[in-house]
């Protein structure tokens, strides 16, 4: 039947021309024929022969063929005729008696004679009406969609009423007639990307597609043909949905592209595109998505003015087809599977905007900043390769990326201003407001996104989070049930399980989770490093350090078998904190910082990898102050290869070194700096406390330690790791020094429970603090 289509298709381009000279109209209305016999149960190929005859001139054996039809269906079904192709067969006899003999062909039909509708259950044997279509687009309809896009007078669907404006689409997998899967799957990828740039409607993310097949207890593998996109479709209340077929018909290609009403199953659009050889695929994919957006209601100047595609995603067809395996993959949560694709993709195409910027997003959500920073950058480097909304977003993102929060607000405002149903800039911007800690904005924005789209789990985790942070920790319980309900095999709702309990600092409860997070990642080695870093932090920080040593031991195992260095040196300098602050051996602990240092120096690293700040830090509390001030100048160079200012961690740094230089005051202020305009709520705040209490403001000290030990935050093991039992301690020493007794009980009393099952090498600690609780209050 496609091969037909081709034909007819190609051969009735000028059917007015054609049939005014008597050129090849025997043989057009024979292929047009042939292709309605192929399918004899889909009416909607009889009328569209039918308007091929009239087309053609023949409007008497146009309704010659409607009593074919109509004949056949009394024989074979008991059925009548459809009232769509009863209503064209009176319109053709009407027309044939005002006119008597006419030469001259008809008009282009009208959308509304050519738009198909579902035909009876009986005699659609469980096939929508509009599977044809893309197998048979003859005569007029194929004129008719050839001009569309150049029609003035032809109202927009939106115009019209049948669109009403953002209205959701479903694109369906695209189908190859030769069979070739990888290669259909990249024309649909290439045709989302591109429909996705009207913002006239919102386009259905796989992810949100993939979520909405789950919820109907279908395997999210499944390919979403036309049948179940349109199920899919009337279950998520979308407006409309794709289908499309691209065939090779001896060379030469032909893409078939349909939109269809997901409530009554009429033709809204279609397109018939070609292309001489594979090479011009994407351009057609171009032109086919142009008439859509068309009839869709964009104007034809806006269209014109668009970059080509190829130029807005890639020339390269292989390079697309790795590109769109990978995003698959990555849709699947199989992230790790698809960054090598997305590598083939890249070497491809080195230009390949969109495939870097996908290779950051994965990078970054595997929690590898190196690799996500290096892979931003290409992308940013070829931001004029991409199509707008992807630009503009980027842009976005590299100001909430430089912790620019005002102007990713304003980037992530405008963009929404144009797509503001857009649930990626929804999410964005409420993170950019969190991370600047307006939280009541930001939790706006997350309601408001689900609202529009209750499918999307980080919308849901973005909630928790603004929960969490506000010390409401009955909602966050709430929001993390309602993802267990909705979501229950999400891999990052045991991360989150485990941060809210670290938060409250219930640490048996984030331990357990914590060791469900190492069973279930058990299947990938990079995807192991996270849980292990969780369990690490929680043991140390409860003062189980021969625990917390094998695990760390475990996790720089796993970041080495994995290369992810950045988290190998986390590993490291974990490691040395554990020596530096329980066992006051800075010797010991610069060693382990040095041997990882070693086995992969910095300027083997990624610079997004490279963490100098941190490093410098970590030398200036183990004493080794020349070396801090060494690294904090090569950080403000690295910052500048990054193109990233890091302001907060650059005045912690400061501060952390005048302090160990004996600048006190110095110290305090950067270190004020930092702790209110740092993305991490507690971090710079035990180095501010030992500030304050080096320029003797013990208030202040006290205030700091406070203001630490009660801040919720969702890494709480990462920094109470080697800070929360020595806050408990310094606050019931200084507590007492003010002559507050009943507070320093209460601040003893938190780090005894804490480090009940603390190491040996802790209990002198512990027994002196049982004294103190034990002596008569003053």
């Amino acid at each position: 039947a496609v091969d037909v289509v081709a034909q007819v298709l190609d051969r009735t381009a000028d059917a007015r021309e054609a049939a005014e000279q008597g050129r090849h109209a025997r043989d057009l209305a024979e292929l047009g024929r042939r292709g309605a016999e192929l399918e004899p149960d889909q009416e909607i190929g009889w009328r569209r022969l039918m308007l091929l005859q009239e087309r053609l001139g023949d409007r008497a054996g146009a309704l010659r063929t409607y009593d074919e039809l109509a004949g056949r269906l009394r024989r074979e079904f008991e059925a009548e005729p459809s009232p769509e192709t009863a209503a064209l067969a009176a319109k053709l006899r009407a027309a044939r008696s005002s006119e008597a003999v006419s030469a001259e062909p008809a008009t282009a039909p009208s959308a509304a004679d050519t738009e198909p509708r579902p035909a009876r259950p009986w005699l659609s044997r469980g096939r929508l009406a509009t599977g044809i279509a893309a197998v048979l687009l003859v005569g007029a309809v194929g004129f008719f969609l050839r001009a569309g896009a150049e029609r003035r007078d032809e109202p927009s669907l939106l115009a019209a009423g049948a669109i009403a404006p953002r209205d959701r689409l479903l694109i369906a997998d695209f189908t190859d007639t030769g069979g070739d899967t990888a290669l259909a799957v990249a024309i649909t990828e290439a045709f989302r990307v591109e429909l996705a740039q009207s913002p006239n409607v919102q386009v259905m993310t796989p992810r949100q597609v993939r979520a909405a097949i789950e919820r109907m207890e279908r395997s999210a593998d499944l390919a979403l043909n036309d049948s179940l996109a349109r199920e899919v479709a009337l279950r998520e209340r979308v407006k409309a949905f794709v289908v499309g077929r691209v065939s090779d018909i001896a060379g030469r290609w032909v893409l078939n592209v349909e939109l269809v009403g997901a409530e009554s199953g009429e033709l809204l659009a279609a397109v018939h595109e070609t292309a001489s050889d594979s090479t011009g695929l994407i351009d057609a994919v171009d032109r086919a998505s142009a008439a859509v957006r068309h009839r869709l209601g964009e104007s034809l100047r806006e269209l014109r003015a668009l970059p080509p595609l190829e130029q807005q995603v890639t020339a390269s067809l292989p390079a697309l087809r790795k590109f769109t395996e990978a995003q698959r993959l990555d849709y699947a949560n199989e992230r790790t599977r698809a960054l090598p694709l997305l590598r083939e993709a890249i070497a491809l195409d080195s230009d390949f905007a969109i495939a870097h910027l996908a290779m950051a997003n994965t990078y970054d959500a595997l929690g590898e900043p190196g690799r996500a920073a290096e892979s931003f950058r290409h992308a940013l480097d070829h931001l004029d390769r991409l199509p707008y909304k992807e630009r503009q977003f980027l842009v976005g993102s590299r100001a909430y990326g430089r912790e620019e929060w005002d102007a990713a607000i304003e980037a992530y405002s405008r963009y929404l201003e144009r797509y503001p149903g857009s649930i990626p800039a929804l999410n964005n911007l409420a993170l950019a407001y969190r991370d600047s800690r307006r939280l009541e904005p930001a939790e706006t924005l997350w309601a408001r996104a689900v609202s529009l789209d209750s499918a999307v789990p980080p919308l849901y985790f973005g909630v928790h989070s603004v929960q969490l942070l506000a010390g409401r920790f009955r909602d966050s319980r709430r929001t993390l049930d309602l993802i267990g309900r909705r979501f229950p095999d999400n891999p990052t709702l045991l991360t989150m399980e485990v941060q809210d309990a670290a938060a409250q600092q219930d640490w048996e409860a984030a331990e357990r989770r914590a060791e469900a997070n190492i069973a279930a990642s058990q299947h990938d080695t990079l995807a192991l490093v996270d849980p292990f870093e969780q369990m690490a932090g929680i043991v140390m920080t409860e003062g189980r350090l021969a625990e917390a040593e094998r695990y760390w031991r475990t996790q720089l195992r796993l970041s080495a078998l994995s290369e992810s260095w950045g988290r190998r040196l986390l590993g490291a300098r974990q490691l040395g904190y554990l020596q530096l602050r329980y066992r006051r051996a800075p010797a010991a602990a610069i060693a382990i910082v040095d041997s990882a240092l070693a086995q992969h120096p910095l300027d083997g690293t990624l610079p997004g990898d490279r963490p100098y700040y941190e490093l410098a830090r970590f030398f200036a509390a183990a004493g080794d102050v020349v070396r801090a001030r060494r690294l904090a100048a090569e950080a403000a160079a690295n910052d500048s290869v990054l193109d990233v200012p890091h302001r907060s961690e650059r005045a912690w740094t400061a501060g952390v070194i005048a302090l160990a230089e004996g600048r006190a005051a110095d110290a305090a202020a950067a270190l004020r700096d930092a702790a209110e305009t740092h993305v991490c709520a507690i971090c710079p705040l035990p180095d501010l406390a030992r500030a304050y209490e080096a320029r003797g403001d013990t208030a202040a000290a006290i205030a700091a330690w406070e203001r630490y030990v009660t801040t919720p935050w969702f890494y709480r093991f990462e920094t109470d790791a080697s800070e929360l039992g020595f806050a408990w301690q310094r606050l019931g020493e200084l507590y007492e020094a003010r002559g507050d007794g009943r507070k320093a009980a209460e601040a003893r009393t938190r780090l005894l429970a804490l480090w009940r099952r603390a190491d040996a090498e802790l209990q002198p600690i512990l027994a002196d603090i049982r004294t103190r609780l034990a002596a008569p209050r003053r």
